[in-house]
């Protein structure tokens, strides 16, 4: 089973065990590229384009599988097992536009300031040339950057018979743990910045109707807002479809005889995300391009560590990262049977 835990501090760890584990994997794709009569297209296809992503010392022809047990080849053994972290780890509010990324070099430190962004007036130049500011002082708030982990049991048995094909899968589902914890913390953070100037509660029994939607979008668009996104949950959504007005509003549409296009949700262009992590009953608009920022610092790390009592490695796969929402007003929630 994948579990996740954070850490204010996280030092480090062993990687013998991760070097290991990296030598195996490519020593057998290594191998299937070597002897390819014995393995499937299919299986020589994924090979071909794993052992791309490494370079010139994995692809050369003239490398052979026991050239990669060279001792000073830990750095990319490591680099193997980190790799199939990060191919799963695409946080899917992060990759959908939601906040947008940046990358950030912590350098020992545990938070960053942001500028808390605010709309800025523009005011006629008075001949004299003299400019005057808002009454409003510069204002920042600290990001706070911290390690996620996610911890995964590899058995003895698995590794000592190179089952890559098994053991990959399960460092992917370690990559999947870490984007579930990213959006999670990315909706906690858009959600604490709802106050009563963003956000509307029906009451109890009210359900979002077409009309409440109209609402929250003209509410947003006077905080001066622009929805490009709509993010919500399953249930929440499948109301919302089932109002007659918003079914009324989607349509089957052709252009030629024949050329018929499937069903189209249309809301002035906005993206739909649906997240299971969205808590039930609530609906938010934003406004991607300016509300706020998932701060990297760091690419997945990986480490190892016995596993107490079991014959097994655990791989711990860790990210140092945080968010932080630095303008409010460019969310606006609705929740429903409040």
């Amino acid at each position: 089973m994948v579990r996740t835990f954070t850490s204010d501090s996280y030092i480090g760890g062993d990687t013998q065990g991760i070097e290991k584990l990296g030598k195996a994997i490519l020593s057998i794709h290594k191998e299937r590229m070597e002897e390819k009569n014995f393995y499937s297209k299919e299986d020589l296809k994924n090979t071909e384009e794993f052992l791309n992503t490494f370079g010139e010392l994995v692809n050369d022809s003239n490398t052979s599988k026991e050239d990669l047990t060279f001792d000073n080849n830990g750095a990319l053994y490591t680099t193997v097992v980190a790799d199939f972290v990060e191919r799963k780890l695409r946080p899917k509010l992060v990759a959908e536009g939601v906040i947008k990324r940046v990358r950030v070099d912590a350098k020992g430190t545990s938070a960053i300031k942001i500028p808390i962004s605010e709309l800025v007036t523009a005011s006629d130049l008075p001949d004299s040339g003299n400019v005057s500011y808002a009454s409003n002082d510069y204002t920042s708030q600290s990001i706070t950057i911290g390690w996620v982990y996610a911890a995964q049991k590899i058995t003895y048995e698995l590794i000592e018979q190179s089952n890559v094909d098994i053991i990959q899968d399960q460092l992917m589902e370690l990559g999947d743990a870490i984007a579930r914890k990213i959006d999670s913390d990315i909706i906690a953070a858009i959600d604490s910045a709802i106050t009563s100037s963003n956000g509307t509660d029906l009451g109890s029994g009210s359900y979002i109707t077409y009309t409440d939607f109209l609402s929250a979008y003209a509410n947003a668009i006077d905080n001066y807002a622009e929805p490009d996104v709509i993010l919500t949950n399953s249930a929440t959504w499948v109301k919302l479809m089932s109002d007659t007005d918003v079914k009324s509003a989607l349509h089957f549409n052709s252009v030629q005889p024949g050329s018929i296009f499937p069903l189209t949700q249309t809301f002035f262009g906005m993206k739909l995300i649906v997240s299971p992590q969205v808590s039930s009953g609530t609906l938010y608009l934003i406004d991607s391009k300016r509300t706020g920022y998932f701060v990297e610092s760091s690419e997945v790390k990986v480490f190892n560590g016995r596993v107490s009592g079991a014959l097994a490695e655990e791989v711990i796969a860790a990210k140092l990262y945080g968010v932080g929402i630095v303008q409010p007003n460019s969310v606006y929630r609705v929740r429903e049977n409040i």
